[in-house]
């Protein structure tokens, strides 16, 4: 018979299947102290540091330490076997962990108020010995990536690891799926027998379908989270240097032995339960692949659509968004299973099933790609897989699209993963001029912005300078086809948001790819376009979209005003390398459309922009005299000036920097020059009691001169010193600003590793902890600082100092272990340090 569908209030009691709470360790006792201490090197892999720290521990004789010292033990030998190559010891390592991990679960059911906190905390998370393996080998399969660059060509040690991994899931799979499924068996002859001859109404009939449910998805859930990782190793393990053979022989021989009685499961309590059902229609699905008998695409098809279509409505709220994600991650499943499977039928099966999912997004679907939440990565994991099927059948426009859209949800946990498949999809192939003279097509220009804005991104991060201009290609193509997209009338209502970005980007990427005829004239269509969607006077009935009530550019018209910076910034680099009368005519046209769309950046816009034109070509020289002519011609913009002729001279110090010491006297006389002027720039200010706006940045510009020969002389305690909190509450421009962080990060990275290089200091406990106060309180200000800055080049300077801070906090904590691991004095102060 099949057990009648449980009501949701009890359901909501047993559905603790989307994972357990978070448990902390709350004790403040030394011995529980000393064990979290142990129990992180272990976990850290930092091997000899944790031999240490174990050892005293269990020479420590600390009270009732008995389950305390089974657990690191067990622990111990449970993460480093996974490293070990010695077949001798591995073996003696894997004996160690059965008998101890027996022991301490045998205590635990027995008597758990006898194990000391710590030790329960350890057993509830990390103690889940298949789960930890399963995370540690996602951790080089992640089912949501593309295989790595250097996937065939790893260290021996690394694949030996990987393929360890793999086997050992299988065995601790079938280890653990046999105990619980005894468990089954026993309930099934015991108690569960009863249940035929009770009413239907009977409080224990529903009580033992409970317990009888629970129990068998207990025990498909083992198989279900090996097949999380071992599923990607049947499928992509080659590319990761991991052997497919064991693994495969181990579904063969579980499905085949079990694959009758976990159909049964479903039929009788599948329907109840829909957890239950969701992990064996997917562990079914492996059967299907397995080409086993007695089992179809239809079949496993069909039961997994009865979790994606189940009715959620009479649910309670909060066990209603468990199951939205548990049917988010049946679709994923069903996605994922279809692109394995692999034929031209089953790639388009799995591509109507996501324009289902599709369907739901428009019509009650309440998870968005915006969010941050399990849900919303469920629901990005269904596009990801999504894109692979199109890819599969030679889609990589629609699968680009796809990942665009979850890449441009910044806030979703997979997007990253998202721009990681854009970058694959998308590597090498026709990366030329053929690719580019094909006919452009229409494109949605939401879609097409965000993957050309990912193409850029990766095309900004890459080192390699052929892939990045096949990036910036790629970028360009996509980009076209959207200003394509913008002049169709099923996007017209798209243009206000998209369109100027669209334009803008399109520009940039032609400008990198040293079109400079192309990215002229395609910013200038872009600002003749918005031109001619702006009324000669905007009225109440007639506004201009791109503006506030108040004149100033609103959210959307931020495109708009860097879209007329860089047309006149790509017109002006035409018109002084080449000459011609259609030069001339662009030129002069630029101008005409910037004065109806910013006037702001006419007349003396015009004039600055040539000062930015110049510093951006490299002429110094040149900007630092129109900067000068600039203040004295308008003098309200002196201050604005000043900022730009420092900037100037600070560049043009590190451009001589780079010819080596024949350029010293010309770099001591800028130096001067340049401490000369912001010496007197303040001496100019510090008698005024109020300041405006442009008063205050040009005295940060003035200050932060000195700190700029600083750090270039290699003074950092100074720099970070003259970079604290008080520095950033009037800070300089942002392209001077942004550079001041950067700095202060290379100081704290330079001055950490000079510390390093004394051999006393590198042993010195109180050398670490004396430094750390500075790092931390230069963190701090990096961590409020870098989230002003909004331009790409800005964004990017920062971004490299964040990297330095980065290794510059692993090397605290590396060296904290190390230290506090040896003991000696201050050794017990690093505790806080490290965490």
């Amino acid at each position: 018979m099949r057990f009648p569908f449980l009501s949701p209030t009890l359901l909501a009691v047993i559905a603790g299947f989307a994972g357990g709470m978070r448990i902390d360790a709350a004790t403040t006792a030394e011995r529980d102290q000393h064990f979290v201490v142990v129990q992180s090197l272990i976990e850290r892999d930092i091997k000899a540091s944790a031999e240490r720290q174990k050892a005293d521990f269990l020479a420590a004789g600390y009270p009732e330490a008995q389950w305390c010292e089974t657990a690191l033990n067990w622990f111990y030998a449970d993460r480093m076997r996974s490293q070990e190559t010695d077949a001798a010891k591995q073996s003696q390592l894997n004996a160690q962990v059965d008998t101890l991990g027996k022991q301490l679960q045998e205590q635990l059911e027995k008597s758990p108020e006898a194990v000391p906190e710590v030790v329960r905390n350890l057993m509830r998370g990390a103690g889940n010995q298949l789960l930890r393996m399963v995370n540690e080998l996602a951790r080089a399969i992640n089912p949501n990536d593309p295989p790595p660059l250097v996937g065939k060509d790893l260290p021996k040690a690394e694949k030996d690891r990987r393929n360890f991994l793999a086997r050992s899931i299988c065995e601790q799979a079938a280890k653990d799926f046999k105990a619980l499924a005894a468990k089954v068996k026993a309930f099934e002859e015991g108690p569960e027998k009863a249940i035929n001859e009770m009413d239907e109404k009977d409080p224990r009939h529903q009580k033992i379908g409970q317990e009888a449910a629970v129990l068998r998805f207990e025990a498909a859930k083992v198989l279900y989270q090996a097949h999380i990782v071992l599923r990607e190793v049947l499928t992509r393990g080659d590319e990761f240097s991991i052997d497919p053979a064991p693994v495969r022989d181990f579904w063969q021989a579980t499905l085949k032995e079990h694959m009758a009685w976990l159909s049964s499961w479903d039929y009788v309590w599948g329907d109840s339960y829909l957890p239950l059902k969701t992990y064996v229609s997917i562990l079914l699905g492996e059967a299907v692949r397995q080409k086993m008998p007695n089992i179809t695409v239809d079949d496993v098809e069909g039961e997994l659509y009865k979790v994606v279509d189940a009715d959620l409505r009479g649910f309670p709220q909060q066990i209603r968004e468990q199951f939205i994600e548990l049917q988010l991650n049946a679709w994923a499943a069903l996605l994922r299973w279809e692109l394995e499977l692999g034929s031209e039928k089953n790639i388009r099966r799995g591509l109507e099933a996501f324009d289902q999912i599709r369907e739901r997004m428009k019509s009650g679907l309440t998870v968005k790609l915006a969010g941050s939440d399990r849900r919303s990565a469920a629901l990005a994991e269904c596009f990801i897989l999504a894109a692979r099927l199109h890819a599969a059948k030679k889609g990589t426009s629609a699968a680009s699209g796809l990942l665009a859209e979850v890449s441009s949800a910044r806030a979703n946990p997979l997007a990253n993963n998202a721009k990681n498949w854009i970058a694959a999809l998308n590597k090498g192939g026709a990366t030329g001029t053929d690719e580019w003279g094909q006919p452009a097509v229409a494109a949605d220009p939401e879609q097409a912005l965000g993957v050309g804005k990912a193409f850029i991104q990766q095309a900004n991060n890459t080192p390699e300078v052929a892939q990045a201009r096949a990036y910036y290609l790629r970028a360009a193509i996509m980009l076209r086809n959207g200003v394509l997209g913008l002049s169709n009338s099923a996007y017209e209502d798209k243009f206000v948001k998209f369109g100027p970005e669209v334009y803008e980007r399109y520009a940039y990427a032609l400008y990198k790819l040293e079109m400079r005829f192309h990215s002229a004239i395609a910013a200038e269509e872009g600002m003749r376009a918005i031109a001619a969607r702006i009324p000669d006077k905007p009225t109440a009935a007639q506004v201009n979209a791109w503006r506030s009530k108040d004149g100033k550019w609103n959210e959307d018209g931020q495109a708009v005003s860097k879209l007329v910076k860089n047309s006149l910034l790509y017109a002006s680099q035409l018109f002084s390398r080449a000459q011609g009368s259609g030069v001339q005519r662009l030129y002069d046209d630029a101008i005409t459309l910037v004065q109806k769309i910013s006037p702001e950046d006419a007349g003396k816009g015009l004039e600055w922009n040539q000062i930015v034109f110049k510093l951006g070509e490299g002429d110094f020289d040149g900007a630092l005299e129109l900067a000068k002519a600039y203040g004295t011609k308008y003098p309200e913009e002196y201050y604005r000036a000043f900022g730009v002729m420092s900037d100037a001279r600070m560049r043009k110090y590190e451009a001589l920097e780079k010819q080596g010491p024949s350029a010293k006297s010309e770099m001591d006389k800028l130096a001067d020059e340049l401490i000369a002027k912001s010496e007197k720039m303040v001496a100019s200010l510090k008698d005024k009691k109020t300041f405006t706006d442009d008063e205050l940045k040009a005295m940060s510009t003035a200050q932060s001169s000195p700190i700029f020969l600083m750090n270039k002389r290699g003074q950092y305690a100074d720099v970070i010193a003259k970079l604290g909190p008080a520095y950033w509450k009037h800070p300089p421009p942002d392209d001077l600003a942004a550079r001041m962080l950067s700095f202060l990060a290379i100081a704290v990275a330079k001055q950490q590793e000079a510390e390093q290089k004394d051999p006393k200091g590198k042993k010195d406990a109180a050398a670490l902890l004396a430094a750390y106060p500075a790092q931390k309180g230069a963190y701090e200000v990096y961590q409020q600082q870098r989230q002003r800055f909004k331009e790409e080049a800005n964004i990017k300077t920062v971004a490299n100092g964040g990297k330095l801070l980065a290794r510059v906090f692993q090397n605290i904590a590396n060296q904290g272990e190390v230290l506090k691991a040896a003991g000696g004095p201050d050794a017990d102060k690093l505790a806080p340090v490290i965490e």
